[in-house]
């Protein structure tokens, strides 16, 4: 569904004179916020890539970055956070990057060891959703998940109007949440021959002298 087609249903579904179109994109935009807080599906994913020219000096969050997936220097994964308290205290070396830091007051990712020119780094993400800017506006939730934005607006609009069906909105809204959650599941291990992990390489063994 586009954003007229929500808001339309929205309001049949509500069945009130008084719910003004204003009013339900403000519960559809509070709806797709909580959303973001909650689910975490492959196609909110997104990759950002920086090649270091001259001295590095951070990889900028992007402005839709919701969460880091991983982050990679020429393809090797960058596997440790270290919190930027700890992070200053490194020493400024360059190299292969094994550490890194979100720095709050301008919003990078820093390295350690510092990479050097010419590195390729990748950032893999979870973004927020495309704006429904126009009526005729879709995103990434919106053509899979209709009827949760529907029950989730439902649910806020509830509490603006002291609606006896608040209850019966917000279950919606998560039953439908869960199914979208587990179909996510499912298409991550679609197919795939899973396996786990030691917890110890070979070389982790040190036999006693």
């Amino acid at each position: 569904m586009n954003k007229g087609e929500l808001r339309t249903h929205i309001k049949d579904v509500l069945n009130r004179s008084d719910l003004s179109d204003a009013l339900t994109d403000t519960f559809i935009e509070q709806t797709l916020t909580r959303i973001q807080r909650l689910l975490r599906i492959p196609s909110m994913e997104r990759t950002a890539t920086q090649t270091v020219a001259g001295g590095y000096d951070g990889f900028v969050v992007p402005n839709d970055f919701l969460e880091i997936i991983s982050l990679r220097s020429q393809g090797n994964p960058i596997c440790t956070k270290v919190e930027y308290s700890d992070f200053v205290a490194l020493t400024n070396v360059e190299g292969t990057p094994t550490k890194f830091a979100r720095e709050p007051a301008t919003n990078r990712f820093l390295l350690h060891p510092v990479p050097t020119s010419g590195t390729v780094l990748e950032l893999k993400y979870y973004a927020e959703f495309t704006a429904l800017s126009t009526d005729t506006s879709t995103n990434e939730i919106s053509e899979i998940g209709q009827d949760l934005i529907t029950y989730g607006a439902l649910s806020y609009a509830s509490d603006y109007f002291i609606d006896e069906r608040k209850q019966i909105f917000e279950a919606s809204f998560q039953n439908y949440l869960s199914e979208i959650k587990t179909q996510s599941i499912d298409e991550a291990f679609a197919g795939a021959n899973l396996s786990i992990s030691g917890a110890y390489q070979y070389t982790d063994y040190q036999p006693n002298e």
